[in-house]
C-alpha cells in the first residue's frame, strides 16, 4: 500500500521502556477493565449481505468531521490508504463465514441493485433506509454495512517511526424486514507510545511493543468490536 500522511520528527519505541515499571503499577493498580457490551439478539437472521466498506474521506476529505450515515456517530476524516475499504470488506466477509452461523453475501452479486437504488435516490451514498431497501431486493434477512474515516498506515519502522498509524471505522449490521440497527460497531485510535499513555500497558505488551501497521491496527479493531456481534 502507499504510504500516505505528513512526516513528523522520530519516536523511538525503547523510549517508552523507562516509564515500563512505573505504568505496570499504574495500570494493574488504577485500571477497571470495562465489561463488554451485551450481545444482541439475531433471532431470524440467516443471510447477511456484506456491502463494500465506504472510503468517508475520498466523500468528504481528510481532516473533517463527519457523521456516519447510518448511526450519526462522529468520526474525524484522514488519509485512507489504496486497498482498505476492500480490506476491511473482507475481513468482515471472513468473520461471518467462519465465526458466525449466518451465510455471508458477497458485495459482487449486489452491485446492480445498489447502483439502482442510489440512482433512484440520486446519491452518492447508502442512508439507513437505502441499505435495507438493497436488502429487501436481495431477499437477504441483513446487512453488513461499513464506512473508514482514516486508515493511515505506520511512516517508519516497527520500533521506530516517523508517523504512527491511524485508523477509524464503524460497521453495522441492519435488520431488513425493520429496516432498524442490530448491532453497531466503531474503532478509532492512533498508535501512541506508552510514554504518551502510561495505562496502554496491556496494548503496549500485546503489540510486541512495536509500532504496528494500519492492517493490524484496523484488523485488532475490528476483532474488538466483534466481541459483541449478535448471536443466533
Amino acid at each position: 500500500m502507499p504510504v500516505l500522511g505528513k512526516r513528523g520528527r522520530k519516536r523511538p519505541i525503547a523510549a517508552a521502556c523507562v516509564a515500563l515499571t512505573v505504568a505496570a503499577v499504574l495500570f494493574w493498580a488504577g485500571c477497571a477493565s470495562t465489561p463488554p457490551a451485551p450481545t444482541a439478539n439475531a433471532e431470524g437472521i440467516k443471510t447477511v449481505l456484506v456491502l463494500p466498506f465506504v472510503d468517508m474521506a475520498e466523500l468528504y476529505g481528510p481532516d473533517e468531521g463527519v457523521r456516519s450515515p447510518i448511526s450519526g456517530q462522529a468520526f474525524e476524516t484522514g488519509p485512507v490508504e489504496e486497498g482498505a475499504c476492500l480490506y476491511m470488506t473482507q475481513q468482515m466477509f471472513t468473520f461471518l463465514e467462519e465465526k458466525t452461523g449466518f451465510t455471508p453475501i458477497p458485495f459482487e452479486d449486489a452491485e446492480g441493485v445498489l447502483e439502482e437504488v442510489m440512482n433512484a435516490h440520486n446519491s452518492i451514498i447508502l442512508s439507513r433506509q437505502m441499505v435495507c431497501e438493497v436488502g429487501q431486493r436481495m431477499g437477504v434477512d441483513g446487512v453488513a454495512a461499513g464506512h473508514v474515516y482514516r486508515f493511515r498506515n505506520r511512516v517508519g519502522k516497527a520500533f521506530s517511526v516517523d508517523t504512527p498509524a491511524s485508523v477509524a471505522f464503524d460497521v453495522h449490521l441492519l435488520q431488513v424486514s425493520q429496516q432498524k440497527i442490530l448491532w453497531s460497531g466503531r474503532y478509532d485510535e492512533t498508535q501512541k507510545a506508552l510514554s504518551d499513555n502510561l495505562f496502554d500497558f496491556s496494548k503496549f505488551i500485546k503489540r510486541g511493543g512495536a509500532w504496528v501497521t494500519a492492517e493490524k491496527l484496523a484488523a485488532g479493531g475490528l476483532d474488538k468490536a466483534l466481541e459483541t456481534f449478535p448471536k443466533q
